[in-house]
Order: C-alpha cells, then sequence, then structure tokens
C-alpha cells in the first residue's frame, strides 16, 4: 500500500470479545465482551465502529444445528459492555459471524486492519495447557473484505502470524466493512478439546495516512 507508517497519530481499537470457551461432552459456551482502549489517543484522528449485523450457527432447543435469521441491529463497539458475538451453545460445526462497519469521523486519513490475539501474541497467559492448544487448532477464523481479493482464513493458533491490513479511509470517505467469522471445525480431533477453554481478542487498529 505504498507509504503507510510514519505514525504521527495512532488509535488503537481493542475489541475485547474475551471468548472464554469450555468444551463439554455435549456444547461448548462462549462468554463474550467487547470494549475499546486509546479511542482517541491525540490530533483528529477519530475512528467509528459498529457492529451492523450478526448470525451464527447453533444449537436450537431441540438440540439440531439451525442457522440464525441475520440481526441487522446496530451496536456501537465504542460503547461500554457492548458485544461483538453473542454466542452459546457452540458444537462443532457451529460457527458465529459479525460484520463490523468502520468510518472516519475525524480529519485524518487512515489506514486500518484487524488482528486476532490469542496465547502467541499475549502476555501472562497462566492459564495455558496443551488442552487449550487443540482447542485452538479447532478453531477457524475467516476475516472478508471488499477490499481483500479472497478472504483471509487461519486457525486461531496461528494467529500471531495473521494481522490483516484492509485499506485505508479518508475524510469524509463512505464507511467500510469487513466480517469476522469463528467457526468450531467438525474435526476427529473435537473429542480432544473436551473440558478445555480458550480466550481471544480482536483487536482493530487505525493509523494515520501521511501518502
Amino acid at each position: 500500500m505504498g507509504k503507510r507508517t510514519k505514525t504521527l497519530l495512532l488509535s488503537m481499537l481493542t475489541l475485547l470479545m474475551s471468548v472464554s470457551i469450555v468444551v463439554g461432552a455435549t456444547y461448548a459456551l462462549f462468554s463474550d465482551t467487547a470494549t475499546v482502549n486509546n479511542h482517541l489517543s491525540a490530533g483528529n484522528l477519530d475512528v467509528g465502529l459498529q457492529r451492523v449485523s450478526y448470525q451464527e450457527k447453533t444449537l436450537a432447543s431441540n438440540g439440531t444445528l439451525t442457522t440464525s435469521a441475520e440481526n441487522l441491529d446496530r451496536v456501537n463497539l465504542l460503547t461500554n459492555n457492548s458485544k461483538i458475538f453473542d454466542v452459546s451453545n457452540a458444537v462443532p460445526d457451529s460457527w458465529y459471524q459479525a460484520k463490523i462497519e468502520v468510518s472516519n469521523l475525524g480529519s485524518t486519513a487512515f489506514y486500518y486492519g484487524v488482528r486476532i490475539l490469542w496465547k502467541d501474541t499475549q502476555v501472562g497467559d497462566q492459564d495455558y495447557c496443551a488442552k487449550d492448544e487443540i482447542f485452538a487448532e479447532q478453531i477457524k477464523i475467516t476475516i472478508s473484505s471488499s477490499k481483500l481479493s479472497a478472504p483471509v482464513e487461519f486457525k486461531l493458533s496461528e494467529c500471531a502470524n495473521n494481522d490483516v491490513p484492509l485499506g485505508y479511509l479518508l475524510k469524509k470517505a463512505d464507511a467500510e466493512t469487513f466480517t469476522v467469522k469463528a467457526t468450531f471445525d467438525n474435526l476427529s480431533a473435537n473429542n480432544s478439546a473436551m473440558l478445555a477453554s480458550i480466550s481471544f481478542d480482536v483487536q482493530v487498529y487505525a493509523t494515520q495516512k501521511t501518502a
């Protein structure tokens, strides 16, 4: 993308999903929150962030996997305690998908992108065990955007190597969207992750565009 650093202004939007996943014999449970740190660090770089749609495939009341209708309610992710994923009853073949809208509310153009943070990119993870890594290998993360030639896919266990740049927004430009999807893959190793628990964060970052 050319000359994209020289970070005069930096707004780091950290969406802490705390996707705490406990795998039981029949289901796993996610517990999710979204918070944003350092929303405006300096000057007039101001990023808007909203979840504009949500959909999931998860267990219905009768115990079968069912795809929900798309929820188009807008959620301001810069509001305390706002959520990205509303997740429960995760089982193999279930998935959770959120479309996130990024807008430029200030006078400074910026590059932006998304990264997933797990054990390998976080400090002080005292609860890590081999079972957690097995489970992380079964969670597939998919990032989609019109700015990408194809969706970017990787295992949660590989997230340390997968920052995904998504383009830039000029002053007064139209908002842009990207999609984050987490899929609990149906694999022969699923039973090996029983009773494991992991958490991961989604981080949206913005850096001033200087050229």
